[in-house]
């Protein structure tokens, strides 16, 4: 069984190992090239899918999918911000980008006959490296289950996670840690520019998708990174454009030809080649004769083709050229970079042979020399090859801090910007947080990742993460959140409840709630509840809630995501029309709402003032109980039941929080909140049951029995006081934190 090394590049991918005469690309002295590309024959099935040149050479067809890379572990906002939506149009062609649930984005792919399929962009990545693995087992004849796969240094946690779960689905184990592609580079690197021991270097990485700049210090085996910076939507699929935009505009072309999906590829195809031309020559010819005019459906006359100068080229790519040097400027100045000492610049990726660039870098850093001693586009690859034979120590730093917002919403810092990974697992604790309702077993944490360059730090895209199985506990209790990064830079976590010791793992993906599963598991919920809550008023939509619903469990069950993706469609359907016809309801004037707004302001108060402050001495059936009639109040409230019903919900929760040993504690505490109960009755009340609380905490018999005899004798009055008062014609309403009692006249204390 042999071992590879995988550059997973933006528009190329290759595969390397080390031979006996070193590490080459495979196959040994005729390397190939993998283009990142995958077309989907039929609407997006995992059958019939082609991948690499094959695929790339389609002018026809549709379905084809290219630098998908720039979507690993990106939202859809964050998508469209970086402009995917000019390779994948959200709204035309084969492939549109679309949004998954709340954030989250995915790929559509639009069959011939309209049927289509959503993919993660993992799903797809997982297609190339699959081809990578059977291109390095058909060359080197044996079989490949290990690789050192390579990813952008400054690919955040949810990027690498994404590219985790590609690997995964491709079948590969991952050797050791995913592997920063400058550092891959410096591998190869190392003995073609004899680096001195502890001599810093810069590694510059600019390919087809993102720019990475690392500075690191080594002796060929050991390695330490100082420094990280980088774009991850910088890259030569933005020179193609930018050249591409320039041609039309110079052959008074339309840009709207690009409209179409098959001369859109060709476009930008042909400006790939003559960027690439342009690095060689002082001008290039870009011709397309295949071209078809969108709006008559036949070929375009006259063809397209124009020569461009190398001048003008510059020209129109300067902006992009000036933001790399701005990037590695940023990176030369972070504190642990001796800028004076760095006499090598190693220039990875096809673009860093553009000219310009290069006398960008030369004036930067006058007095060190530009190395491409090793070929820019196999140097990641033969140093992931490296190793995965060698495998040398490289001591990492994560470009990003990390931040937990807490209950007040700000984000407090806890792991800073370049800290060296992995960090000590519990260095980090001390952000405590508390529970949110009585009964929780669940705690959702979110972490924002942040940069820092000088005083202005930048916070990007919060993750949420989830412990799951903790102990049920009172609203408000104490919980500790910890975070630390592991040794592939992932982010790590841990709630510890109250002060204990066992800390319960922050785990989930980073599509959180929108991933496909969770989105089906709170429709499903959602469903129940409502199909619980109020049977009578739904009509004919209970039963295709409840097929929805057996659906839904089913595809959970078996993992099926093609059926889980129809069954949420059905069930959301359904909901919607619920939701439609309550909105009818509400504008009918019905229910009362009078009485859903008394509900909405007690339901909390029972939680978090009653429950939070008994916890420990209501016994558990009894506590469970209540926070069950409690959240079936708010469905209630949610499902628009009627008044009698909330009324009802309601008096339900009271007799089961007033029963038992402490029931009438906390029925004292209740009727201390009531307008109708005098001012020095209610103060008797809370002081009386404070004595019970009190006695039972301490476990004195005799005390406890005193002071529930003093509190039935208040309850007994206050009940007398009450009845009058209610006879006196006044009307409940809700306010803010108590229910008021009005009448129409006046009264005193």
């Amino acid at each position: 069984m042999a071992r590879i090394g995988i550059d997973l590049g933006t528009t190329n991918t290759v595969v390397a190992m080390v031979y006996d005469d070193g590490p080459q690309v495979v196959p040994r002295g005729r390397g190939r090239i993998i283009p990142s590309v995958v077309h989907f024959r039929d609407e997006g099935g995992d059958g019939d899918v082609v991948t690499g040149e094959e695929a790339d050479n389609l002018e026809t067809g549709g379905r084809v999918v290219r630098s998908v890379k720039r979507l690993m572990g990106r939202t859809h906002d964050e998508a469209l911000k970086e402009g995917s939506e000019k390779y994948f149009p959200p709204h035309s062609g084969s492939v549109r980008l679309v949004r998954r649930g709340r954030a989250d984005l995915g790929l559509r792919l639009v069959g011939r006959n309209g049927g289509s399929r959503v993919l993660w962009p993992h799903e797809v990545t997982a297609h190339v490296l699959r081809e990578a693995r059977r291109h390095a087992e058909s060359a080197l004849g044996t079989r490949v289950d290990e690789a050192v796969v390579t990813v952008p240094a400054y690919f955040g946690g949810p990027s690498r996670q994404a590219t985790l779960d590609a690997a995964r689905l491709a079948g590969l184990e991952v050797f050791g840690d995913l592997l920063d592609e400058p550092s891959a580079a410096a591998l190869a690197f190392a003995p073609a520019v004899n680096l001195e021991p502890g001599e810093p270097v810069l590694v510059v990485d600019w390919g087809g998708g993102t720019f990475d700049v690392t500075v690191l210090t080594g002796d060929g085996t050991e390695w330490l990174q100082n420094a990280i910076d980088g774009d991850l939507s910088l890259g030569g699929d933005d020179l193609d454009r930018a050249l591409l935009a320039l041609v039309l505009q110079k052959a008074n072309v339309p840009e709207s030809v690009a409209d179409d999906e098959a001369n859109r590829w060709l476009l930008l195809r042909a400006a790939r080649k003559a960027k690439e031309l342009l690095s060689r020559e002082t001008q290039a010819s870009l011709a397309c004769p295949n071209l078809i005019d969108p709006e008559t459906g036949s070929k375009r006359r006259p063809p397209l083709a124009r020569t461009v100068s190398r001048a003008d080229f510059e020209a129109e790519i300067a902006p992009f050229v000036d933001r790399t040097l701005e990037i590695v400027e940023r990176c030369l100045a972070k504190p642990d970079v001796d800028r004076q000492g760095i006499r090598k610049v190693l220039l990875v990726g096809g673009s860093s042979r553009i000219p310009a660039f290069r006398r960008g870098m030369a004036a930067l850093l006058p007095g060190a020399r530009l190395c491409d001693a090793v070929d820019p586009m196999q140097s990641v690859a033969l140093g992931a090859a490296i190793a995965a034979h060698d495998r040398p120590r490289i001591a990492r730093i994560s470009p990003f801090g990390y931040a937990v917002v807490g209950d007040g919403g700000e984000p407090e810092e806890v792991i800073p910007p370049d800290s060296e990974v992995p960090t000590a697992e519990h260095g980090h604790a001390g952000v405590p947080a508390t529970t949110r309702y009585a009964g929780q077993t669940v705690y959702r944490v979110t972490l924002v990742p942040f940069t820092r360059h000088g005083a202005t730090t930048h916070f990007h895209r919060g993750q949420r993460l989830f412990a799951r199985g903790m102990p049920a506990t009172a609203a408000g209790t104490r919980v500790d959140v910890e975070i630390w990064l592991d040794s592939d830079k992932t982010l790590r976590g841990a709630c510890h409840v109250d002060g204990r010791a066992e800390g319960f793992p922050l785990e989930g993906r980073e599509e959180g709630p929108d991933e496909v599963f969770t989105n089906l598991n709170d429709a499903t919920l959602d469903a129940e509840a409502r199909i619980e809550a109020n049977r009578r008023s739904e009509g004919g939509l209970v039963a295709a809630l409840i097929s929805g619903v057996d659906r839904a469990r089913s595809a959970e069950a078996q993992g099926d995501r093609l059926e889980a993706r129809r069954s949420l469609e059905r069930l959301e359907d359904a909901l919607e029309q619920i939701q439609a016809r309550r909105h009818s309801q509400l504008e009918a004037g019905a229910p009362d709402e009078m009485a859903r707004r008394r509900v909405l302001e007690w339901a909390p108060v029972f939680e978090t003032e009653l429950l939070a402050a008994f916890w420990e001495h209501i016994p558990p059936p009894q506590r469970d109980e209540a926070i069950a009639r409690i959240r079936a109040l708010r469905v209630m409230v949610q499902t628009a039941a009627p008044a009698r019903d909330l009324y009802r919900g309601l008096d339900a929760v009271k007799e089961t929080l007033f029963e038992g040993v402490v029931g009438p504690v906390l029925k004292a505490v209740y009727y201390s909140w009531l307008i109708g109960v005098p001012g020095r009755l209610a103060d008797r009340l809370r002081e009386e049951a404070a004595e019970v609380r009190e006695a039972l905490r301490q476990g004195d018999p005799e005390g406890l029995a005193r002071a529930r005899a003093d509190l039935e004798a208040t309850l007994a009055e206050t009940e007398a006081m009450l009845k009058r008062y209610w006879a006196t014609d006044a009307v409940v309403d809700a306010a803010p934190d108590l229910v008021v009692l009005r009448q129409s006249g006046t009264r005193g204390d």
